[in-house]
């Protein structure tokens, strides 16, 4: 493959490489990424810009709104759009995070969590560890989970561990901004496998909500769309550290207000947030590799 002449998909291709690999292959596959990436600080500095054009005058239009727009072919079309442009950043910042995760503790760095996609089947949903090694089946304990890894903290920080999951973008299996997809344990007890897990709670959306209200947001809503790396409630689930009543209800709330809302000026204000802050993360550190480059 020329180095100097690779395109998005044969980026992508790589990322999907990169994400099966285990731990001893982590270190060869980081340095031909690199290479292949063409992942030198100026390249990549474009490529920052090149996201913020995009999401600023994104090349697909729309003036679908609600269910019409979760379903229609211009968001299937910004999704692959997008990832074409983040590939080139995203790729080699992944390749350098996953190395740090092997060398702080030697465990295989991407992490396949099973959760609840559309029309309730489950995917395997690609994340970078930041926790210590478990048994991969239980949801996440929020923010302040304790067993975080310092290497993680840091990628949870700037959402970099959630970049890996451009790939089920890319797949089909999600969407840049709808609703987060959820581990089965999380939604309901009949969704779970009926044993204890580590990091289950002890609550869940049906509990929470009610049969009323419960049929309105996992039928209405989760269930017909894929999940998606951006939502209205992740944006505003930081402020809420701890996972209980209040965060199940937040969550209810805020996804039902998207089915209702979304469209592609909401995915955008909602792309920009989180993309803001992981752009200026990269940013930050381009500005350190170039002040110690001679």
């Amino acid at each position: 493959m020329n180095s100097t002449k690779v395109s998005a998909e044969d980026q992508i291709r790589a990322f999907g490489v990169l994400l099966h690999a285990s731990e001893d292959k982590v270190p060869a596959l980081v340095g031909e990424t690199l290479l292949h990436s063409e992942a030198n600080l100026v390249s990549v500095g474009q490529g920052v810009e090149r996201v913020r054009e995009f999401l600023h005058a994104p090349p697909v239009r729309s003036a679908k709104v609600g269910l019409d727009w979760f379903h229609s072919q211009e968001k299937r079309d910004f999704d692959l759009a997008l990832c074409e442009v983040l590939v080139p950043v995203f790729l080699p910042v992944v390749a350098t995070a996953a190395m740090l995760v092997v060398m702080e503790d030697g465990a295989r760095p991407i992490f396949a969590q099973e959760r609840i996609g559309k029309n309730g089947k489950p995917f395997r949903m690609y994340k970078l560890r930041t926790m210590a090694d478990t048994d991969g089946s239980g949801p996440s304990l929020g923010p302040d989970d304790p067993r975080a890894t310092m290497v993680g903290r840091l990628l949870r920080a700037s959402i970099v561990d959630e970049f890996p999951q451009l790939w089920n973008i890319h797949q089909g299996e999600m969407t840049w901004c709808s609703t987060r997809s959820l581990v089965g344990s999380e939604i309901s007890r009949g969704m779970g496998s009926g044993l204890p897990r580590q990091g289950d709670l002890d609550l869940t959306m049906e509990e929470v909500l009610g049969p009323e209200r419960y049929e309105d947001w996992y039928h209405g809503f989760y269930e017909l769309v894929p999940g998606g790396l951006v939502s209205p409630f992740g944006n505003e689930s930081i402020k809420i550290p701890k996972k209980d009543q209040r965060y199940f209800l937040k969550r209810a709330e805020l996804d039902i207000w998207f089915r209702e809302h979304g469209c592609l000026e909401v995915d955008l204000e909602h792309l920009k947030i989180k993309m803001d802050a992981s752009l200026a993360a990269i940013e930050r550190q381009l500005s350190a590799m170039r002040a110690c480059t001679p």
